[in-house]
């Protein structure tokens, strides 16, 4: 009996020291996790985490730093195309000056980031940090890929294809040659000689009173050119339409040119139109210089029923072409007042050209009446000489379709005597020697650039530069 309880007095012992032992096991086993956590959770989670945010945000950092920089950074000088205001041959763009100042100038240039040659300045313009210019309308010559602005440094603006004029029909429009005041048509030839030109078309006065030694100087200037050259006849050349002079040595290719579609029965008036490509040009001869209404209670005209009457053919036949018709004299604007027209002005001192095709005469009225049915007509004239930088004078001085009255009216200032004057002033000055002025035009099958140039000076002068959208 003794011996039973002693076993299970025994057993009970060695059962408590093996619970017991279980339990220490337990508490150290969590106190040992708890206090590896802890440590862990010290040294390695929190330095961890903190070396690892560290790194990953230097990391980071420099990386995103290096991306915003590529990528985003902010230019000197911003330059940006505004689409919904450009079309083809023509842009609008804002500049914006970020972290630079001072004086700038705007430039055409090629796809070769080179300025192209003989172009005058856009603008010039004082930037300053924060301020964005706003350019609109800005016509763009042929070949022109980039609008750079230059100061200390140059910044270049990339014009889409889309807006950019590489191919055309080019030809050049001038007037008033006047071989008696110098040889200045043959330097403005030799200077179209390197600008790629189809054709040329001339809008009279050759000669100061029809002389024939003029006559012959023109026909020996234009022999050798690789472009064809055509005229009409001006005010000053009408003594050699009266002596025959003028049908015996001008334009007498016409009739072997296959070139030429259709002569009047006179013989003076013709429409050409290049192979090549290009509108239709018409050209109309002036028969008198009578150009007022009435002189001894007679009206006269300066141009013949029956020349009307074939303009007017020609027209129709061609109404659906832009044609260009080339006639020496400028007409009234709508009203019939000479002093607006396009080709005249009139200063504050009250000077104005006193020789206008606008005293009410019928044949004057009855073409203006033809630009306004035939609004596909580009109608080119001289005559009285003025400069193209007049324009402030008449903003019509140069270019305009009134509204959309006529067809577009154009002004070609004269290759040997530009004309200048003051607002104040009541007596003109002769440039010749000075300045020699006419016109480049580009046409695509979308829109026709007017360039005016000045010869001598070998200048396009891009502020004057004129735009037409056919259709």
């Amino acid at each position: 009996m003794k011996k039973r309880i002693f076993l299970a007095f025994l057993v009970v012992i060695i059962f408590a020291l093996v619970f017991s032992s279980c339990r220490n096991g337990i508490d150290t086993s969590t106190e040992t996790d708890t206090e590896t956590a802890t440590d862990t959770s010290i040294e390695t989670g929190t330095e961890t985490e903190t070396d690892t945010s560290s790194e990953t945000e230097t990391e980071t950092e420099t990386d995103t730093s290096s991306e915003t920089e590529t990528e985003t950074q902010i230019a000197d000088v911003l330059l940006e195309i505004n689409d919904k205001k450009s079309r083809v041959g023509q842009i609008a763009f804002d500049i914006t000056f970020n972290k630079i100042e001072g004086e700038f100038s705007l430039f055409f240039a090629d796809k070769e980031k080179n300025v192209l040659p003989y172009y005058s300045s856009i603008a010039k313009i004082k930037g300053k940090i924060g301020k964005t210019e706003e350019f609109r309308e800005i016509i763009l010559p042929k070949n022109c890929k980039y609008i750079m602005i230059s100061g200390e440094s140059n910044w270049y603006l990339e014009i889409p294809n889309e807006y950019c004029i590489e191919d055309s029909f080019r030809f050049s429009a001038l007037s008033d040659i006047h071989y008696n005041k110098g040889d200045y048509f043959d330097f403005a030839l030799d200077f179209l000689d390197t600008q790629d030109i189809d054709f040329v078309g001339v809008a009279g006065d050759l000669t100061n009173n029809g002389e024939l030694e003029y006559l012959k100087k023109y026909n020996n200037a234009i022999k050798d050119r690789e472009y064809k050259v055509y005229t009409t006849n001006g005010n000053h050349d009408v003594g050699a339409i009266l002596s025959g002079a003028w049908e015996e040595n001008i334009n007498t290719k016409i009739y072997a040119d296959g070139e030429v579609l259709d002569v009047s029965r006179s013989g003076f008036d013709f429409v050409y139109q290049s192979q090549k490509g290009g509108g239709v040009f018409v050209f109309l001869a002036q028969m008198r210089w009578n150009y007022p209404k009435k002189i001894d209670n007679t009206e006269y005209t300066i141009i013949d029923q029956s020349q009307l009457i074939w303009l007017e053919e020609m027209f129709e036949k061609y109404k659906d072409e832009t044609v260009y018709l080339f006639f020496h004299t400028f007409l009234s604007d709508p009203d019939g007042k000479a002093e607006n027209s396009v080709g005249n002005l009139k200063t504050s001192a009250g000077y104005e050209y006193d020789l206008p095709f606008s005293y009410g005469s019928a044949d004057e009225e009855e073409l203006r009446l033809l630009l306004k049915k035939y609004k596909n007509v580009i109608f080119f004239s001289g005559h009285s000489h003025w400069m193209f930088q007049l324009e402030e004078l008449n903003e019509n001085l140069n270019f305009s379709n009134f509204g959309g009255e006529y067809g577009y009216m154009v002004h070609i200032p004269s290759v040997c005597d530009p004309r200048y004057i003051e607002d104040d002033q009541a007596q003109r000055t002769s440039m010749v020697g000075k300045s020699s002025q006419g016109w480049i035009i580009d046409e695509t099958d979308e829109v026709i650039i007017l360039t005016p140039v000045d010869f001598i000076e070998g200048i396009y002068f891009t502020e004057y530069m004129k735009i037409i959208y056919k259709g």
